[in-house]
């Protein structure tokens, strides 16, 4: 660079230095951001089925009915209390199953037909199928507590 001003090839190399230093870390980090949607999707879809085959492996459809409303069954499952360190929220919605993370929502059906409610937070979840007096079956969802009998 002959002829230059020195001041402004320095300028420059500086400069260019930026913004490479800018392209790398914004790529980082969107490889991250990319990674870390992908491991919640998988984490929470492996939460998904296991919270959906639970509970067909405690649902038995028979046509007994009682008076009274009765517990038929209910297991235990411990999920992770955190996906990937972010907080998600597990629901029921007509016979699907969500989790929903930061800005992920993964859901999966449950082939029962049945009532379904409650929610949790993610750790040691509690599922209990019900029959009601009338002869309709409902799935509850809720925290199990360690140390009582379920």
């Amino acid at each position: 660079m002959k002829g230059q001003n020195p001041l402004i090839s320095h300028t420059l190399i500086v400069v260019m230095s930026v913004l490479m230093l800018f392209l790398i870390v914004t790529t980082f980090d969107n490889i991250k951001k990319n990674q870390v949607r992908f491991l919640i999707k998988n984490e929470a879809n492996v939460i998904c089925s296991t919270i959906s085959s639970q509970i067909t492996k405690i649902y038995n459809n028979s046509t007994y009915s009682s008076s009274v409303n009765q517990t038929n069954g209910w297991v235990k499952i411990s999920t992770e209390k955190r996906l990937m360190e972010y907080n998600y929220k597990i629901y029921f919605s007509g016979s699907k199953i969500f989790i929903k993370s930061r800005d992920i929502e993964v859901n999966c059906s449950v082939p029962i037909n049945a009532i379904f409610e409650g929610s949790s937070y993610g750790g040691d979840i509690k599922l209990t199928w019900i029959r009601l007096a009338n002869g309709t079956d409902k799935i509850v969802m809720s925290k199990a507590f360690l140390g009582r009998s379920l």
